[in-house]
């Protein structure tokens, strides 16, 4: 529990950080807008009208940050702003967003702060080119625009991984990756359709904003549905038990790697004594014993490894290399495994294993074949542990 606290404080500082920084610059902003924020009076009203009324419109992402159309559409303040003004536009539709439930303030306080920040940083880096440039030319104005939204959305998304990071109690580091790894193409799409309705209303000026807004639910329909079918087809692959892949994900896996075969090691592990485990302390405690291999699996293996629950206590992981690493990599995985068998005996549970592994394109290069020469092995090896327990060697 001092542990878990340790690795909250440095997350809560930051978030801390991030909402003092953000709103002290929202006060600053608020009055520079209240002074000389009136020739744009008409678009400042326009954006936070429109803003307001899609603010509550949100889909969870995989990672646990969110999408929500209004922040593409309130981009556009970027382009058609000054950056004072354009970080002030989201505060109306921020307060409906976060509601009247309690500690809304707080909640109030981190989203202005996040929101703020992007916006002054995004339109403030779009006038500063613009400005270097010196050139109004289409070319100028898109490279402009690409840069802007870039640091804008960098941003935005690093506050993100920040915010959700300390939510969930995840590393920050790993969360990190899940938020900027789930970036789609609908990212660019809404953002450079923010840019492209902010040139077009320069002439067409409100109606382009309402055009442009209609273009942006449509853009947020689309991942919507997209983001919904990922998750349905994420479930569908994976084991609600442990998290790994499930049988039909390895059945996948397997299909593929008939035509994308790679050199590594597949390994078939078996828990040795689950049975026992199960009819003296009870299934709970056995499905929680599966549930932590599976916490295990997933910790300190080379990237792109692939793990799966194959049934009952068996679990399959293939992790690819190099001929010359595979010695390295099965010592880590033994290390692994032993750790996990280790822990548990500390709470006096015997749990052990068996492995079998079989190597690619060492043993064979058929996906099938690897599988069931793994599989061998580690039934051999499962034999001779019994034999030992038995007192027969």
């Amino acid at each position: 529990m001092q542990n878990s606290a340790s690795l909250m404080a440095p997350k809560l500082r930051m978030t801390t950080l991030i909402a003092i920084v953000g709103n002290v610059l929202l006060v600053g902003c608020l009055w520079t807008t209240i002074s000389t924020g009136r020739p744009q009076l008409v678009l400042f009203i326009c954006l936070t009208c429109i803003f307001l009324a899609v603010a509550r419109l949100s889909v969870v992402l995989p990672s646990g940050a969110g999408w929500r159309p209004g922040v593409p559409i309130v981009t556009m303040s970027i382009f058609v702003l000054p950056p004072a003004i354009a970080a002030v536009v989201c505060l109306p539709g921020v307060l409906l967003m976060v509601g009247r439930k309690g500690g809304w303030w707080r909640q109030f306080l981190k989203t202005s702060a996040h929101m703020g920040i992007t916006l002054f940083v995004g339109a403030g880096a779009y006038r500063a080119l613009l400005h270097l440039l010196d050139s109004q030319r289409f070319d100028a104005l898109l490279f402009c625009a690409v840069i802007a939204l870039a640091c804008d959305l960098g941003i935005n998304r690093a506050i993100a991984s920040v915010y959700v990071a300390e939510r969930e109690g995840r590393a920050l580091g790993r969360q990190f990756s899940l938020t900027f790894r789930e970036l789609h193409l609908g990212y660019p799409t809404a953002y450079l359709l923010s840019f492209m309705t902010a040139i077009l209303a320069e002439s067409e000026g409100v109606l382009a904003l309402f055009l442009g807004t209609c273009l942006q639910l449509a853009v947020f329909q689309s991942i919507a549905i997209y983001t919904k079918m990922s998750s349905w087809q994420r479930t569908a692959l994976t084991d609600g038990l442990t998290k790994l892949g499930n049988r039909l994900a390895w059945d996948s896996f397997t299909q593929s790697f008939l035509t994308e075969s790679a050199d590594g090691s597949i390994a078939v592990i078996d828990l040795d004594k689950l049975k026992e485990i199960n009819d003296t302390y009870g299934h709970m405690m056995g499905d929680m014993v599966l549930s932590d291999l599976g916490v295990y699996l997933q910790q300190d293996l080379p990237p792109f490894t692939r793990t799966f629950r194959y049934g009952g206590d068996e679990f399959v992981v293939f992790y690819p290399h190099e001929t010359v690493e595979r010695e390295q990599v099965c010592v880590r995985l033994e290390r692994l495994l032993e750790a996990f068998s280790n822990e548990w005996r500390k709470k006096g549970i015997d749990v052990g294993y068996s492995m079998g592994i079989a190597v690619c394109p060492i043993d064979s290069r058929d996906i099938t074949e690897l599988f069931h020469l793994a599989d061998s092995k580690m039934y051999k090896e499962k034999f001779e542990h019994k034999a030992l327990n038995c007192g027969t060697r």
